[in-house]
């Protein structure tokens, strides 16, 4: 991979890509290459060039050859279900270049699952967006002009706020790592979206709740913890009523207190702590 952190110290990267319809694989590719830093000079090219006669750094849908360094096409075959966005994402992530997101990597597995005829693709999906930024005629100068709006669009709506997501999820873990667990209910020193993130039953089996204080609405409240991240199976307990509690889930996994004291005798009659 050491092709592409060279690439990145160039003040100008040729990408070459085909012409005509563009579909969500390349367009996804290439936004992920500009988001990655690269400072680009994007060719569509025909797709009958043989591209051994012109100078570029970078081939993306196009060659039929796939090396994960300078070519990333698909069409080939062999590439274990992969169109060129997942190609150049797993380029980008073993390189250190962009990280491993969860969330993006989905989106990446979807768009090249239906480029490569595994799934069928939706209005409403990212594959379908994007094939409706096509001019009508594909082979016009429009097209070019049509091909980075898309471009545009699954970066700024698709791939930078994915990104910006997992940085903030990184800062939460590493602020919730900090955190001492002493028995089966872990205290946050303020509410954290990302909590499951840290506690679940993969990295803190012996911890089966987690509770804290609302600022807003003055209350304390727990909730259980999951086998796993996404997972509505919890590590243990469920969270049955109690009288003095404003509120008790009937899923079991989620409760109210009107005060600390109250969740602290919530807690030793569920817990036995």
């Amino acid at each position: 991979m050491a092709n592409l952190k060279e690439l990145l110290k160039k003040d100008k990267v040729v990408v070459v890509t085909h012409e005509g319809v563009f579909h969500s694989d390349e367009v996804t590719a290439i936004a992920l290459l500009e988001v990655a830093g690269f400072k680009m000079k994007v060719k569509r090219l025909n797709h009958q060039t043989d591209l051994s006669t012109i100078d570029y750094d970078l081939a993306v849908d196009i060659g039929r050859v796939f090396d994960g360094e300078k070519h990333f096409d698909h069409h080939q075959g062999g590439t274990d279900g992969k169109a060129s966005a997942g190609l150049v994402y797993d380029a980008l992530v073993e390189s250190g270049i962009l990280p491993e997101v969860r969330e993006l990597r989905d989106v990446v597995s979807a768009i090249d699952a239906i480029d490569n005829g595994i799934k069928e693709p939706t209005p409403d999906s990212i594959t379908g967006i994007v094939s409706r930024f096509n001019a009508d005629n594909v082979y016009s100068a429009e097209q070019y002009d049509k091909f980075f709006e898309a471009v545009d669009f699954v970066q700024d709506y698709i791939i930078n706020p994915l990104l910006k997501e997992h940085e903030k999820v990184v800062a939460a873990i590493e602020e919730l790592s900090k955190i001492e667990v002493k028995g089966p209910v872990v205290e946050l020193p303020k509410f954290n979206m990302h909590w499951s993130e840290v506690f679940n039953g993969q990295n803190h089996p012996e911890v089966e709740a987690v509770m804290w204080f609302d600022e807003i609405q003055n209350t304390y409240k727990i909730q259980t913890t999951p086998v796993e991240v996404g997972s509505f199976q919890r590590v243990g307990r469920g969270l049955t009523p109690m009288e003095g509690m404003i509120f008790v889930h009937q899923g079991q996994f989620f409760a109210v207190a009107p005060d600390r004291e109250t969740m602290e005798r919530y807690i030793k009659y569920i817990f036995e702590v």
